[in-house]
């Protein structure tokens, strides 16, 4: 990061490239407010569900920066340059990588061929909330690369006198792997479990197996940690799906999705129109 810095001679013009978490939370930050502006701004189709309530704000937007992040190619870099292999190659990288670099082109930015769906929640101790992210027809059969991202973002009740600091979670659980033709990839599924914010990848090229109509479920629980959460509290969270492919394979992918999530929105609209 190329920064101001004192001159020979008194000199007004001078400057050094820096590196370090102080750039980085700069640019993080600034990348962060311009998620708030997009949130805040609401510029949906009257069509489209409305998004979270601002109280989820805040989480969306961690969330959304962890979702535009990934290892890319510093995994098998790193891979070969440390010597890492087997089992536990995974789990010694996500110590090194956490959940890897913020792609600042898949932030905000919409792609025919990648459909994301926000959604915003309050859980109590030992509930289930179930989501269904609509499998477009496009993948369907086909022996391709296709990635689902899924992040999770809470607000971790905190207890001070205790090494777990956490006297709750919420978190999803294990990916459908089968039903997304892939496998898990990037940090390492027993990490990503252990602070306030989970992210997943799960990419391949096995072909997947579904009807049209067919959603992608995301369970996500809530449940005891450091202490028992008493009945009637809640936790709050956020929650960031998204699906694509190469633009080859599929370009239809965000207007598929769309269509089923109006079509989802219009039958529930009828129903309590009859109820």
């Amino acid at each position: 990061m190329q920064v101001a810095a004192p001159g020979r001679g008194g000199a007004t013009n001078s400057t050094v490239f820096t590196n370090g978490t102080s750039n980085a939370t700069a640019l993080v930050t600034r990348e962060a407010s311009r998620l708030f502006d997009l949130l805040e701004s609401d510029n949906r189709d009257p069509e489209d569900a409305p998004l979270p309530d601002p109280q989820y704000h805040p989480l969306l937007v961690r969330a959304l920066l962890a979702h535009a992040s990934s290892w890319g190619a510093w995994e098998n870099s790193l891979r070969n340059g440390l010597g890492l292999n087997g089992q536990d190659a995974r789990r010694q990288l996500t110590a090194l990588l956490g959940y890897g670099r913020l792609d600042l082109s898949r932030l905000g930015e919409a792609a025919s061929n990648r459909a994301v769906l926000v959604a915003g929640g309050q859980i109590a101790r030992n509930e289930r909330h179930t989501y269904g992210f609509p499998l477009p027809p496009s993948l369907r059969a086909k022996a391709e690369w296709h990635r689902f991202t899924i992040t999770l973002a809470f607000m971790a009740p905190t207890v001070g006198q205790l090494t777990r600091y956490r006297s709750a979670k919420v978190y999803f659980s294990t990916p459908d792997t089968t039903l997304a033709g892939g496998d898990r990839t990037d940090a390492e599924h027993n990490a990503v479990r252990r602070g306030s914010l989970q992210h997943e990848i799960v990419q391949g090229t096995r072909s997947m197996s579904f009807v049209d109509g067919d959603a992608f479920p995301i369970h996500v629980e809530c449940m005891d940690d450091a202490q028992r959460l008493r009945a009637g509290n809640t936790i709050r969270y956020a929650l960031v799906v998204s699906a694509e492919t190469a633009e080859q394979t599929s370009n239809t992918i965000h207007d598929e999705v769309r269509d089923r999530l109006r079509l989802r929105a219009r039958e529930r609209a009828r129903d309590r129109i009859r109820s």
